[in-house]
């Protein structure tokens, strides 16, 4: 089968990580595979051998467009400079990208589709799907599209001064459901984010299904221990760095109260964390500079030999669409606790495969404590989380993308 992908982005996440396994993995299962990319997340999948990438240049900022609609270039090694971002220019930013660009890019994309002889168009994130459906009238293949935890963001009626927003937000609403209605099928990492798009008035679970983010079981599982031993009592790891939807800060606000049970607790933080940063100001602020290590932005080898050599990881996240970071812990033997948020809740089951808890630095604590202080909770949730864990490798998971692929074929062409 030829399989395109679709990502347009700027920056690397979760999406984008999902895009470079699912390619890795139907490549090796012997699968064409080409990925229609943007100049942003370009450097990202170079690494990619046998797989065919189509950079369209530049989107996510008004100089990085300006460029891609001025260049004629529709070679992969023919490259544009992103431009610097605009100060307030996100939404004229987003209306130019899919008003103008898309159009303008085409008949370009049309022909390298056409090209490859692709026989499925996948595409991540609503950047992407909002490009692969306004093509599906031009083509006659099946167009896929992949929800990932940020889809209702932006389609909520703006409140305060953001009413403002108002037409922009209505704009991008009626886009999306347009797009959305055009795809011939769609999936969703969780039943949460389903549930979140439809809060927005766009019906889509008639053609939607659920299919998890998945983890390389045996990569994680193999992976060999640090050379060194961290400083710490009872080690946490906390994997989200700098963003605050994660809720590091309330991590961080939850400590003394941590330290007044559990003295020698050490919390490591992965993840890029600028100095000047909130968290800095509350660790320098309440003392923790012994308790708290900012270990910046790590390679996935060196990530995963830190969270083998800690007790747990927590991210006590006020929003999430699913938690990979959750799923590789266990499959490392790692308790998790995470914000009783999101698709989170459908994830974890509470008391057996972790510990929910309110996104608040009081309750935070408490799971800590609760955690360290009961051994036998620790093991039966590591035992738990192991079996649960095994569900979600990447080979299971691009095996439902494939059937997926084929009933999506299927129905095309034997219309009911």
């Amino acid at each position: 089968m030829n399989i395109c992908l679709v990502v347009l982005s700027d920056g690397w996440a979760g999406a984008e990580t999902v895009v470079h396994e699912l390619a890795r993995h139907f490549r090796d299962r012997g699968e064409n595979v080409s990925i229609i990319l943007n100049e942003e997340i370009y450097r990202y999948y170079a690494d990619l051998e046998n797989v065919r990438l189509f950079n369209i240049g530049a989107l996510f900022s008004l100089g990085g467009l300006v460029s891609t609609l001025a260049s004629s270039s529709t070679a992969r090694e023919s490259r544009v400079s992103p431009g610097k971002a605009f100060p307030g220019g996100a939404h004229l930013t987003t209306i130019l990208r899919e008003e103008l660009c898309y159009r303008r890019l085409e008949n370009r994309i049309l022909q390298n589709i056409r090209d490859n002889d692709v026989d499925i168009l996948h595409a991540h994130l609503t950047t992407a799907i909002v490009l692969a459906s306004g093509l599906r009238e031009r083509l006659d293949i099946p167009v896929v599209g992949t929800l990932h935890g940020t889809t209702a963001r932006g389609l909520e009626r703006p409140r305060g001064i953001r009413w403002l927003l108002l037409p922009s937000v209505s704009w991008r609403r009626r886009r999306l459901a347009e797009a959305l209605g055009k795809a011939d099928m769609l999936t969703a990492v969780s039943d949460f984010e389903l549930t979140s798009v439809e809060k927005c008035g766009i019906s889509i679970r008639h053609k939607s299904t659920v299919i998890p983010n998945g983890i390389n079981l045996a990569e994680i599982q193999n992976t060999p221990l640090p050379t060194g031993s961290p400083k710490g009592g009872f080690k946490l790891l906390f994997p989200g760095g700098g963003r605050l939807v994660k809720g590091g800060d309330l991590l961080i606000r939850a400590l003394p109260k941590v330290k007044e049970r559990i003295p020698l607790v050490h919390v490591y933080v992965a993840g890029d964390v600028p100095q000047g940063h909130v968290m800095r100001r509350l660790a320098a602020a309440g003392s923790l500079a012994d308790s708290i290590t900012f270990v910046g932005l790590l390679g996935p080898t060196e990530y995963r030999q830190l969270l083998k050599s800690v007790d747990a990881l927590v991210m006590p996240s006020r929003e999430e669409g699913f938690g990979i970071a959750f799923l590789e812990a266990m499959a490392l033997g790692k308790p998790v606790i995470a914000g009783n948020v999101g698709g989170v809740t459908g994830l974890i089951e509470n008391g057996r495969t972790g510990l929910l808890v309110e996104p608040a630095p009081s309750r935070i604590a408490d799971a800590i404590v609760f955690l360290h202080e009961r051994l036998d909770v620790q093991q039966a949730m590591v035992r738990n989380g192991l079996d649960y864990v095994a569900g979600f490798d990447w080979s299971s998971i691009s095996r439902r993308y494939i059937q997926l692929y084929i009933d999506a074929r299927d129905a095309l062409r034997h219309p009911k």
